[in-house]
């Protein structure tokens, strides 16, 4: 990571007050995520290609798939459909599409943006989950980028599952997404300590920002409080410090 923080945004409801009261983060399963093609790739297009059939890696990839009975639905993988997924950014206030983050994520600026600190989250996280960058590809590069790898027989299998979990479409590059995963979906609690700051949007409610403000600093320790304000340009923004949580 860049600046050694992870930024998750999202939008107010009882779901982000509970993970606040309670330190927590959720894995959603790959059919909550809102793109139908994330995690849930076209099988048939992909074990179509023609080096699942020349490459003795890749063989043993479908091979694997088959006898885990994987294939049997011809447009996913049923197999991970328990797994779980947490999805953070790495894009931040210097991002040009940081924008798009608030719209998309935390209700057109009515939400929040959370920074996490990195190597605490990573110190947090339940056994056996994985992470890694999204890989932004809608021509099967992933498996190029396999093939170059030195990895083989189990290694190589869990290489596969992991890309497969983490690439997604280029349109939503602008996400700048880092991603974990584990094979069980749901509500896992993280040290307190993880949550670094909350910033708030440009229309974030003041009945809101209080509340969070106050459950914040006491459950998570949190003392970092920032709002987006408008800057100098047409579409300029910036951020200032939110000190008093009795606005």
């Amino acid at each position: 990571m860049s600046d050694n923080f992870f930024y998750k945004f999202r939008s107010i409801s009882r779901y982000l007050i509970e993970s606040i009261v309670t330190p927590s983060i959720y894995f959603s399963k790959p059919a909550e995520l809102n793109d139908p093609f994330d995690c849930q790739l076209n099988i048939k297009s992909l074990f179509g290609d023609k080096r699942f059939s020349t490459d003795k890696r890749l063989i043993n990839v479908k091979e694997n798939f088959k006898v885990l009975r994987f294939l049997n639905d011809t447009s996913s993988l049923p197999g991970f459909s328990e797994h779980g997924i947490f999805c953070v950014s790495k894009s931040n206030v210097v991002d040009k599409n940081e924008p798009l983050m608030w719209s998309h994520y935390a209700d057109q600026h009515k939400g929040v943006r959370l920074k996490y600190n990195e190597p605490t989250l990573l110190q947090s996280l339940p056994v056996c989950t994985s992470f890694t960058d999204v890989f932004y590809d809608s021509d099967n590069k992933f498996i190029e980028f396999l093939l170059e790898s030195d990895k083989s027989d189990y290694e190589f299998y869990s290489e596969f599952c992991s890309r497969y979990l983490s690439v997604k479409h280029p349109a939503w590059e602008y996400e700048q997404e880092f991603r974990f995963f584990r094979p069980q979906f749901g509500t896992f609690k993280i040290d307190p300590a993880c949550l670094v700051e909350v910033c708030f949007g440009l229309n974030t409610p003041k009945e809101d920002i209080k509340l969070l403000m106050e459950y914040a600093s006491k459950h998570c320790g949190c003392k970092a409080f920032k709002k987006k304000i408008r800057g100098n340009g047409l579409f300029d923004s910036d951020e200032e410090d939110v000190a008093d949580c009795h606005l």
